[in-house]
This record gives structure tokens, C-alpha cells and sequence, in this order.
């Protein structure tokens, strides 16, 4: 890519803005380097001159091929001495100088990057404040539906826990209720299967084992102790035992435990 420099300047004649020239370049010399002047009979130098408009001209330097000396000896700093032409009246406007920098296509340079750079890291931050408020868009619209979907999600989980806790309930009660109608009816079995005797004017029911499971106190018509040819039958003090059903346990309680509900 080309380094065009343009370096402008203004030429007058008696005051007024001269137009319609032909300005040559004249003299160049070198400023940091050799200080001599790279224009000579045997080596003209021929740097375009263009008319701008109302007096102004430029001079135009490309400076990735610019190299008066023509052994590239690293002279970036110029004088140049310029003739207005022998049309000029006034012969202190004829002749004008202009300085050549190599700097300035530079600066103009890093002036392009850093302004690409501004350039871009504003583009960048724009879209990134556009894909911001974007998400922001997204997650406002998507909050209160995630929201919802929460709120329904523990709706449905504590409906659940009472589902289970009300069905577990249910179960142990039947199971419960189940327990005693087993021990009821396993009572009648040892009864009728069991032994009985009279002693001591009290008629025992005894179960399979010889435990007692009823003790009774026999009376005549009378309503005396009798041993034989009793009327009625009491149950003496203390002479039931006691109806003891199976524990409420079952594999449906443990499962819920398991899932982490405690049942009382």
C-alpha cells in the first residue's frame, strides 16, 4: 500500500493569489543525514507540483519509493526550494521553500490505526452492549416463565408429599385395623382350639400352648360359686388377656421413608 504524502503551500504575486503556474522543485536537501542537495545537473529531481485552486499548489510524495539519493541512505527530512516561475512579478514571491517529513505519512498512519482501533473497540462495544440488551430481552421475557415453572414445579411437589403422607397414613390405619380383626379372629381359633378346665369354681380357656386366655367365675341358679351345674359365667378380675395385634409395619411405609417422608 502506497505512503502518499501531500505537502501544500501557497503562492502569491504582489499580494494577490497566483494562479496558472508551473512551480518546479529546484533544490532538495537532505536535513538529518547528509545535508547536500540531491539536485543536480546530472540528476534532476522532478517532484509533481499540482495546482489546487486559488493560489494553492501540493507537492505529492509517495514515501515507500521516494530516495533522492538512490542508495536508500535513510534520509526521511527534506528542504525543498521551489521557483513560482519567471511569470512572477514581484521576485520575493518567486521563490518559496517546504519541508518534506517522512514522520508525516507515518503519523497520518498510526493516526488511521488508532483510529480503526477506536473504531473497532467502539463497534465491539456496541454490539456487545447490543447482544447485552439483547439477553437482557431474553432473560426478562424468560424470568417470569422459568418463574412460573418453579413456582408450578413446587406447587406439584408439595401436592405430592401430601399425596404420600395422606396414602401412607391410609395404608398403617387399614394395616392397623387389619392387625386387630387378625388377633380377634386368632383369638376365637386358640379358643376353639385350645383346652379348658374347671378349678376352683372358675372355668379357664387355654390356647394350644396351655396359656390362659379366659378365666371366668361359674355361679349356680343362686347365683353361688358352683364347681358343676353352673347357671351363668363372669369374667373373673383380670382374667382376659389381652388382645395384641401385629405391629403397623409394611413394605409401602419403608418405601416412603426411603424417599425421604417421615411418617408419624
Amino acid at each position: 500500500m502506497a505512503k502518499n504524502a501531500y505537502y501544500t503551500f501557497y503562492i502569491t504575486d504582489e499580494g494577490d493569489a497566483a494562479i496558472g503556474l508551473s512551480p518546479i522543485v529546484t533544490d532538495l536537501f537532505g536535513v538529518t543525514v547528509s545535508q547536500t542537495n540531491y539536485v543536480t545537473s546530472s540528476n534532476p529531481m522532478v517532484l509533481p507540483v499540482t495546482e489546487i485552486g486559488g493560489g494553492f499548489y501540493s507537492i505529492e510524495v509517495d514515501w515507500d519509493t521516494f530516495d533522492p539519493s538512490g542508495i536508500s541512505d535513510g534520509e526521511t527530512i527534506f528542504l525543498a526550494k521551489i521557483d513560482a516561475g519567471l511569470s512572477i512579478v514581484n521576485t520575493n514571491e518567486r521563490f518559496l521553500s517546504v519541508r518534506l517529513e517522512k514522520e508525516d505519512v507515518d503519523y497520518i498512519d498510526a493516526h488511521i490505526s488508532r483510529n480503526n482501533i477506536i473504531a473497532g473497540v467502539a463497534a465491539a462495544d456496541a454490539a456487545a452492549a447490543a447482544a447485552s440488551a439483547k439477553a437482557d430481552a431474553i432473560l426478562g421475557f424468560v424470568s417470569p416463565i422459568e418463574a412460573s415453572f418453579t413456582s408450578a414445579e413446587d406447587m406439584i411437589k408439595e401436592s405430592m408429599e401430601v399425596l404420600f403422607k395422606q396414602s401412607a397414613e391410609l395404608y398403617l390405619d387399614l394395616k392397623e385395623d387389619s392387625s386387630w380383626v387378625r388377633a380377634g379372629v386368632q383369638r376365637l381359633v386358640d379358643i376353639q382350639q385350645g383346652e379348658w378346665d374347671i378349678s376352683g369354681n372358675q372355668l379357664r380357656l387355654l390356647d394350644q400352648n396351655g396359656s390362659n386366655l379366659v378365666t371366668f367365675n361359674l355361679r349356680d341358679l343362686n347365683n353361688n360359686p358352683t364347681m358343676g351345674g353352673a347357671y351363668r359365667r363372669y369374667p373373673a378380675a383380670g382374667g382376659v388377656a389381652a388382645i395384641v395385634p401385629d405391629p403397623a409395619t409394611s413394605d409401602y411405609s419403608s418405601a416412603l421413608s426411603i424417599l425421604g417422608y417421615n411418617i408419624p
